[in-house]
């Protein structure tokens, strides 16, 4: 069933729930076809929200927008399954599609109704996929490169949509420190944060002026040795998790790339230019403040209890309006996308 709801309910019980603000949530739906099932993975600051569902023949992408149901995204030639990660505000939607003889990950980008693929020139790569776009229509993510005849590499690129050049591998970090890996992240000025795969495996910050990666600082007692990238805003501001916790990286300046690491109490996914951090903890969706250091777990907020959910899972993408994209089980009992948004 494509189902679309809507919950608004500003009823103040507590000092806390008076803090956290007036809250809508949109239970965002399904495709059409197949079973309730869609997470959403992206926002952008008008609100759309992309991620992947399920409909009569498979898994598909979609973009959401408010009073519309679910828009299915094409697939690209050759492929039986796709899943949207990312949006910017031109609505340049990036992801991935499985192909349909071997199941690889090709990466993608849909625009104007269509869809794309990542070229990579010269390479012989055996899987790719998007994770993140920027304003600029810069996109960054990963592909899996066959060296030689036994050997691969998995390496962090950037792309340019529009551009008439192929992928760019980013500058691998020494090979002790487990080579680029992952590009999760990008801000608007083409700063890049990612990780790699290889143990250990560092998050890393990649300056585009200089064209190489920069570990970033570890987090303190204990020491920590493997991380992942997962956010960036505007202020180069990174989160992530070391080890199994979440943190939050700050520049020490406008173009360092020294900073200061901070342990958060969660593990994040995203992080806005007014400090706000989305992510879980314990498996329930949660939203951080830096400035106040107040900590609000989604599900228990009064208009998400009126609306019915049984539990918000993930809170996975937050844009500067404060507006949130994740998924969790809803009255029905479907995993379902949801949109919060905040007066």
């Amino acid at each position: 069933m494509n189902r679309v709801s809507t919950a608004r309910a500003c009823v103040v019980l507590t000092l806390a729930a008076a803090l956290a603000g007036c809250w809508q949530i949109d239970d965002v739906g399904d495709l059409p076809g197949g079973p309730h099932f869609s997470e959403a993975y992206g926002i952008n600051e008008a609100g759309e929200v992309v991620g992947y569902g399920s409909d009569a023949d498979g898994t598909r992408a979609f973009v959401w927008r408010r009073g519309t149901s679910l828009t299915p995204l094409p697939r690209s030639e050759g492929t039986d399954a796709c899943a949207a990660a990312g949006i910017n505000d031109a609505g340049l939607i990036v992801g991935h599609c499985r192909t349909s003889a071997g199941g690889r990950k090709m990466a993608v980008v849909w625009a104007g109704g269509g869809v794309e693929a990542v070229r990579f020139s010269g390479r012989r790569v055996l899987g790719s996929e998007l994770f993140a776009v920027n304003q600029t229509g810069e996109v960054v993510g990963s592909f899996r490169e066959e060296v030689g005849r036994s050997f691969v590499v998995d390496m962090a690129f950037t792309w340019q949509h529009g551009g008439s050049q192929s992928a760019r591998g980013i500058t691998p970090l020494p090979s002790d420190l487990g080579g680029s890996g992952v590009a999760r992240a990008i801000a608007p000025l083409g700063w890049v944060a990612g990780h790699a795969h290889v143990t250990p495996h560092p998050p890393w910050l990649w300056n585009p002026t200089s064209g190489r990666a920069q570990p970033i600082g570890e987090l303190p007692t204990p020491a920590s040795v493997s991380g992942e990238a997962r956010g960036i805003n505007d202020q180069r501001q990174v989160v992530g998790v070391f080890d199994g916790r979440g943190f939050v990286w700050t520049p020490a300046g406008p173009g360092e790339v020294q900073g200061t690491t901070i342990e958060i109490p969660f593990e994040p996914y995203d992080i806005n230019n007014r400090g706000q951090v989305v992510g879980v903890q314990g498996g329930r969706a949660v939203l951080y403040d830096l400035g106040t250091e107040r900590l609000t777990v989604l599900e228990d907020l009064p208009e998400v209890r009126r609306a019915g959910w049984r539990r918000l899972a993930l809170a996975r993408a937050i844009n500067d309006r404060g507006q949130i994209a994740g998924y969790g089980v809803n009255v029905a009992g479907d995993v379902s996308a949801f949109v919060m948004t905040s007066d």
